[in-house]
């Protein structure tokens, strides 16, 4: 009870001493305005009392209020340093995601180097194992070489390949096959080993004879232009294709259309006009014969010229000699030792 309730109560109690008074004297007005005083007072303590545990509550509502406040400042600071500390790791993460894409960058440079270090070393290899196989092959080649005879001497080849011409003269007749020579001049000479161009011819003109294997015509063409002596062995046998075509001078090669020998022939033959610093090709195709094209400096030096123009060249040269050899007679004559398959 607070002081203003005493108060209050003390005059109450007073109002009703009043009340007890004025009903023993029998005087209604003053019992009765006790009454409505006393009744009054005690009204008036039931609020006193009432306010006050209403302000003790409010007190205590508004105390609950400012706690829950300081509670919510306090749970704003956390979600701050929270939200702060996200930031702090949103940004971390975006400075890892940088060094990762970094990274991957520098990985894919590095890769792309790499690739072209591998390309390069890869061309490198290729490029050495080309070499490797090509002084491989120009050692198979050289080994093809056939001894020299009596030496380098100024040769004509017109009068060697006559003398291959009557070595086949027994198995051309045979065949029923016209061995025909085409000389621009009589005398074409050739600064070479004569036996080493004997084999040469022989192998050549094997190759075509064989590979004719009917009734036909092998022409043999020779002229010289400049500085270089031009043979072209034209058939007109089975022949090849342009694919086969492009590999007859290489080691050990047969054609489809194979029928004999170990496909030394027309290699040992490349080998010596390459000792010799000439050209040597061909042109066939399926059924329409084949033609060996060789190009011979009359001396042994660099300067060269384009085979196939002079090629047509001596084609074109007019002919001032021709020698027919259509051989009649029975017997064979096996006279070709150099001779093998390879048919272009």
């Amino acid at each position: 009870m607070n002081k203003t309730q005493r108060i209050i109560l003390g005059f109450a109690t007073i109002g009703y001493l009043a009340v007890i008074y004025s009903f023993f004297t029998q005087d209604l007005w003053v019992m009765l305005i006790s009454v409505i005083i006393s009744t009054a007072l005690l009204i008036a303590f039931n609020l006193a009392g009432t306010n006050k545990e209403e302000v003790m509550m409010a007190s205590l509502e508004l105390q609950e209020a400012y706690n829950q406040l300081d509670n919510v400042k306090a749970e704003n600071e956390e979600l701050k340093v929270t939200v702060a500390k996200k930031d702090e790791d949103i940004k971390e993460a975006e400075k890892k995601v940088e060094d990762a894409q970094a990274e991957i960058e520098k990985a894919r440079v590095e890769a792309e180097e790499a690739f072209k270090n591998s390309e390069n070393l890869k061309k490198q290899i290729e490029s050495a194992k080309a070499d490797v196989d090509r002084i491989r092959e120009d050692e198979q080649m050289r080994s093809l070489l056939p001894s020299a005879g009596p030496g380098e001497t100024e040769v004509n080849i017109v009068d060697v390949t006559s003398e291959i011409m009557d070595e086949f003269d027994s198995f051309a007749s045979k065949m029923d096959i016209i061995i025909r020579m085409i000389a621009a001049n009589k005398n074409v000479p050739v600064m070479a080993d004569k036996n080493r161009l004997r084999i040469m011819l022989r192998n050549i003109m094997d190759n075509s004879l064989k590979y004719m294997n009917k009734a036909g015509v092998l022409v043999v063409t020779i002229s010289d232009v400049d500085d270089y002596v031009f043979i072209v062995c034209k058939d007109d046998g089975m022949g090849l294709s342009e694919a086969e075509t492009e590999h007859v001078f290489e080691l050990n090669f047969q054609g489809s259309n194979r029928i004999s020998g170990n496909g030394l022939g027309l290699a040992q033959a490349k080998a010596i006009v390459d000792y010799y610093k000439g050209d040597i090709y061909a042109k066939s195709s399926e059924g329409g014969g084949m033609a060996i094209y060789i190009k011979l400096p009359k001396m042994v030096h660099e300067k060269e010229e384009p085979l196939a123009e002079a090629a047509e060249t001596a084609q074109a040269e007019p002919v001032e000699e021709e020698t027919d050899v259509v051989t009649t007679e029975e017997t064979e004559t096996t006279a070709v030792t150099g001779g093998e398959d390879n048919e272009a």
